[in-house]
């Protein structure tokens, strides 16, 4: 018993403390007279990282594309 509560207590602490990270993928529409679409990965990133990026993909744009994390 104290075995099986050790390993339970041991992959609770490992899964707790995991980043979640994985490849997210930002897409940019531009939204001027030539609709084109572009898409940028971020591999093995938290969710977070690659919405700021997302982010500020579409402010140094100046207003012409609208992006969204996927």
């Amino acid at each position: 018993m104290k075995k099986l509560l050790t390993i339970l207590a041991l992959s609770i602490f490992v899964f707790a403390f995991s980043s979640c990270k994985k490849d997210w993928t930002c897409e940019c529409i531009d939204t001027s007279t030539n609709p084109t679409s572009d898409l940028t990965t971020f591999p093995k990133t938290s969710k977070k990282k690659a919405k700021d990026a997302c982010d500020l993909i579409e402010t140094l744009s100046q207003g012409t594309e609208k992006c969204s994390l996927k």
